[in-house]
C-alpha cells in the first residue's frame, strides 16, 4: 500500500478556510469565438453549461494572482508550516527568466519558491505536482493530509493555480 494513501473516514482533517481569485476580464462565448479562442462551437458549449470566461489581464503573472489568494487565506490565521501546490499545466510551474539576465540562479524560477519569496515566507517547505488536471485537487488534499500527520506540522496551505498557456483554446466539451 502506498505511503500517501489516506483514509478520510479514519483520519479526519479539516479545511479551515478557502479563497479564490479569478481574472478581472470577463468575455462571452461570442467574444471568445470572435477572438479565435474556442475549440468548440458556441452552441455546443452553451448546451454543456459554458456561459462566459474570466481571464487575467495581459501581463498578469501567476505570482500576482496567487499572492492575493495567499493574503486572503493568511488573514486571521496562523502561519502555515508547509505549502502544497498543484498546477494542471506544466508551463505554470516556473516564471520566465528576465530577458538579458545571465545569472544562473535567475533561471531557478519555480513558482512556489517565487511566491514564498515574494510573501517573505521562503523558509516554509513546499511540494508540488502538475499535469494531473481535474484530479489535482484531490491529490493536493491527500498530500496535505499526509503532511499534517507529521508531528511538527499543524497547518498546511494548499494552492492550485494556473494561467492558460498561450495559444491554447479556453474550452472543449470534453473538459466539462
Amino acid at each position: 500500500m502506498s505511503e500517501l494513501f489516506f483514509n478520510f473516514t479514519a483520519d479526519p482533517f479539516y479545511i479551515t478556510a478557502s479563497a479564490h481569485a479569478l481574472g478581472s476580464m470577463q468575455r462571452t462565448l461570442e467574444q471568445l469565438a470572435d477572438d479565435g479562442l474556442l475549440a468548440s462551437e458556441v452552441e455546443s458549449l452553451r448546451q454543456v453549461g459554458y456561459r462566459c470566461n474570466r481571464s487575467a489581464e495581459p501581463g498578469t503573472t501567476l505570482v500576482d494572482i496567487a499572492s492575493e489568494v495567499f493574503r486572503q487565506l493568511a488573514q486571521g490565521s496562523s502561519r502555515p508550516n508547509a505549502l502544497v501546490i498543484h498546477h494542471s499545466y506544466a508551463v505554470n510551474t516556473s516564471e520566465a527568466t528576465p530577458l538579458g539576465n545571465r545569472d544562473l540562479l535567475a533561471r531557478a524560477n519555480y513558482f512556489p519558491a517565487l511566491l514564498l519569496r515574494h510573501l517573505e515566507l521562503d523558509d516554509i517547505p513546499y511540494t508540488g505536482s502538475y499535469s494531473s488536471g481535474c484530479t489535482g485537487l484531490m491529490s493536493l488534499l491527500v498530500l496535505a493530509a499526509r503532511i499534517l500527520g507529521a508531528e511538527s506540522v499543524e497547518r498546511v496551505m494548499g494552492l492550485t493555480a494556473d494561467l492558460k498557456p498561450p495559444d491554447t483554446p479556453f474550452d472543449s466539451t470534453r473538459e466539462r
